[in-house]
């Protein structure tokens, strides 16, 4: 029986630098009885094949598996958002797809206090207007349920539904320190010979730094209070960046704001200290790059105090001439 491996991200762990580079070498991987399907793909990913799940969709997802499996090759499908999948979708799922293959998950796991502020940054890319201490508290108050704390979580309903035998673990931070490249991890497990594979370390999605993130909070919060909506919230941070881009001495004036900044360090907490622990205890054997002797060393972050107000003289003339770009 083929092989259909499913890369189940989840966010913030470099999903869309995976499935970029797996989506650029479709034909490679075909020469090599492997098919990275390049239809039914929103932002490189498989977001379509999670969105018939959560919708109820469950004939276009029967439909779209047996054309997977009249492809007659292994399949890899990718979308971080197979995470939002409750239990009786991934039971679903399961149903639809182990009739055509033998599956296999794939899952990335990083460090919590790195992926939790990457998440907060990329919240208020999409319009979000809590400041980081609140979105932190609100995740570290109920991780379990968190959708960027919960590994365990996830994984346990993958495991309940597949069997823990058919889960790959690749530990990011591990990756990382040894300068490893993720796809390179995931062709080895699934012995895909590389030979002639085109890598690409380009960094996707890279997080500007943490004093452009909160004046697009400010500017956020200046357009709900302005407006009573947050419908225009991706329009504002297009026109935001694209502003930045071509006005280099508001990009610099940013920069030197005054200090604003705290010193924080929260991975040596009782909470991500726990959640480690049991992620650990469950998954230490599906981890695949794993390193006991591999020691995470502390980091400190930067991040914005809330000394900056929404209605200061700055952001209202900047939310102005923010939303006189046109896009």
């Amino acid at each position: 029986m083929k092989k259909l491996v499913l890369h189940i991200g989840p966010h913030k762990t470099a999903s869309t630098y995976i499935q970029k580079s797996l989506l650029e070498n479709t034909a490679y991987l075909s020469s090599k009885g492997w098919t990275y399907p390049d239809d039914e793909i929103l932002q490189y990913g498989h977001h379509p094949f999670v969105n018939w799940l959560l919708n109820g969709d469950y004939d276009q997802l029967e439909h779209y598996t047996e054309r997977l499996k009249a492809l007659n090759s292994n399949i890899l499908l990718s979308s971080e958002n197979f995470d939002r999948l409750n239990q009786q979708q991934i039971q679903k799922l399961h149903d639809v797809v182990n009739k055509c293959f033998e599956v296999h998950i794939l899952y990335v796991y990083r460090r919590a206090d790195e992926k939790l502020i990457s998440s907060w940054s990329e919240s208020i890319k999409h319009g979000n207007v809590q400041v980081w201490q609140d979105y932190a508290l609100e995740h570290l108050l109920r991780p379990f349920v968190s959708s960027c704390l919960g590994d365990t979580g996830i994984l346990l309903k993958y495991a309940k539904v597949f069997g823990k035998q058919y889960i790959a673990v690749v530990d990011y931070d591990i990756a990382k320190s040894d300068t490893q490249d993720l796809v390179e991890l995931v062709l080895a497990l699934y012995q895909i010979d590389d030979t002639g594979y085109c890598y690409n370390n380009q960094v996707i999605n890279q997080a500007p730094n943490k004093k452009i993130i909160e004046v697009l909070r400010l500017l956020n919060r200046y357009h709900s209070k302005k407006t009573g909506t947050n419908a225009q919230s991706k329009r504002l941070r297009a026109r935001f960046f694209k502003y930045l881009n071509n006005e280099a001495a508001v990009r610099k004036k940013i920069d030197n704001l005054p200090a604003w900044e705290d010193k924080v360090s929260i991975a040596d907490t009782f909470v991500l200290n726990r959640l480690k622990a049991n992620f650990h205890k469950e998954f230490d054997a599906n981890i695949v790059n794993y390193d006991d002797s591999f020691v995470l060393p502390a980091k400190v972050f930067a991040l914005p105090t809330v000394e900056l107000q929404s209605d200061s003289d700055f952001i209202k003339k900047l939310y102005a001439d923010v939303m006189s770009v046109e896009i």
